[in-house]
């Protein structure tokens, strides 16, 4: 028996790997949620320099990838077995493992969330590329909601894609789609 045999015929499989794979999404999340402003924030600070051509020190890099997660109160690097979603909180008593400093409730209910989340939308549209894209949304939506509620700006190139959909439609008169133009001359057509 195959693994993707076991993801076609059993629905509690189907779920529970999606679940799992969702503890894992909603852990990257968080880094994305947490680095991204920030990442956003240097770029501009580097653009804005070059434009006033301003001579800039280089900063370390910084990225989704480097330099490793750490305690925002003491520094510590947070170690593998610190890192487990949502069993790390759990078995640390949402605390740091040096400082002992709180660890935000956001991070643990963004594993949940997003596990819970990837749970139901498996379960509703099954094995397939519904699934897989229901998945695809939902995380993009939690990422632009949490990275806004966290008194981020969502990345500006969203906003740039959504302005655009109306002129991908019909760049010739924005705001008439050409499928109601080509309808609206089939009936014309049809009464004649």
């Amino acid at each position: 028996m195959s693994f993707t045999y076991l993801l076609q015929n059993s629905p509690a499989f189907f779920i529970s790997f999606c679940s799992v794979i969702g503890l894992i999404v909603g852990s990257f999340l968080n880094v994305v949620i947490f680095r991204l402003p920030k990442m956003l924030e240097r770029e501009w600070a580097q653009q804005c320099a070059d434009l006033r051509a301003d001579k800039v020190e280089a900063l370390p890099r910084y990225n989704i990838v480097t330099p490793r997660s750490a305690c925002v109160h003491c520094g510590h690097k947070i170690t593998v077995m610190e890192n487990i979603p949502l069993m790390s909180y759990l078995l640390l008593r949402g605390r740091c493992s040096q400082c002992h400093a709180p660890i935000s409730l956001r991070y643990p209910a963004v594993e949940l969330l997003t596990a819970v989340m990837s749970g139901l939308i498996s379960w509703h549209f099954g094995y397939g590329f519904a699934a897989f894209a229901g998945f695809l949304g939902y995380t993009g939506v939690t990422q632009v909601a949490h990275s806004t509620v966290s008194g981020a700006d969502p990345p500006a190139d969203l906003w740039k894609i959504g302005e655009q959909l109306p002129q991908q439609v019909d760049p010739v008169s924005p705001g008439e789609s050409q499928g109601r133009d080509a309808a609206a001359h089939v009936v014309r057509a049809d009464r004649a």
